[in-house]
């Protein structure tokens, strides 16, 4: 976090933040006038639990400017985001391939988030749903998961030999309500869990699930890889021509992916793709 605020001139109007776009670390520069509500008087979008704070809505004041307004920061990429706030290397894993499941059943998955999670990489989660027409559904599943919403893992451990997964709802509200969910009749049959995870139940936006329940109600996990700063990175920026730019990977297109309405693919298989 504290990388990314270059310059804390609010007692004289103005921040400096950076992001990682396109390669390269760019600062921007905001005032500190922000969007209000007088209705329930707190700054328009993103906001700090402690109103004193104000870092929250000047870092995504910023984040608007770069990406030109505010409404383009509505969906988008949860991958790509996570790049632009670390400058780390992003990967998407989709849960219910037949590849994954056979991970979740020999129990390889569990390790490899447990080892992400462990090396201080950045984990994220979706259930993303689309209706037939291809249009994100709107609402969520029966046990409270909202579709085509984002949330984050804060952690992964076992307790009293149970696989169990942290959750956070960035929204600081709406939350899980099945096995373990806060006030559950879980927590009675688990003695001492809650003193073991030291867990209270508030309603934050923030629970614990069991794994398996996790990976039935999720569908996408993100993963973020940080490097030390200690690591360096080098980058050649140039077209890719010749026989083998065959044009566009073909799009796997959800919430967190867009796409031009004209893109052409090269469909021809004795081309190599550009991923």
């Amino acid at each position: 976090l504290q990388n990314l605020i270059v310059k804390d001139g609010i007692k004289y109007g103005f921040a400096v933040f950076q992001f990682f776009k396109n390669g390269e670390w760019q600062q921007v520069l905001v005032d500190t006038r922000l969007p209000y509500n007088r209705e329930i008087k707190t700054p328009l979008y993103g906001h700090c639990a402690d109103p004193t704070e104000v870092w929250v809505p000047l870092m995504e004041k910023a984040y608007a400017k770069l990406h030109k307004n505010y409404e383009n920061l509505n969906g988008g990429s949860l991958a790509e985001a996570l790049v632009d706030l670390t400058g780390g290397v992003s990967e998407k894993i989709y849960l219910h391939t037949e590849e994954v499941k056979d991970a979740m059943e020999n129990g390889q998955l569990w390790k490899e988030l447990r080892k992400y999670f462990q090396a201080g990489y950045l984990l994220g989660c979706a259930n993303n749903k689309i209706d037939e027409d291809g249009n994100q559904e709107e609402g969520a599943g029966n046990q409270g998961i909202q579709y085509n919403h984002a949330y984050g893992i804060m952690d992964i451990r076992v307790a009293q030999g149970i696989q169990l997964i942290r959750i956070r709802n960035p929204w600081g509200y709406g939350e899980w309500t099945g096995r373990f969910a806060d006030e559950d009749e879980a927590w009675d049959d688990a003695k001492g869990l809650k003193e073991e995870l030291n867990y209270d139940f508030n309603p934050d936006g923030t629970w614990w699930m069991r794994y398996d329940d996790w990976y039935n109600n999720y569908n996408r996990v993100y993963v973020c890889k940080v490097f030390p700063q200690n690591w360096e990175q080098y980058s050649i920026i140039r077209n890719w021509e010749g026989n083998s730019a065959g044009g566009p990977y073909p799009p796997d297109v959800d919430r967190d992916e867009t796409t031009g309405v004209h893109t052409q693919l090269d469909t021809n298989d004795k081309w190599f793709n550009n991923p």
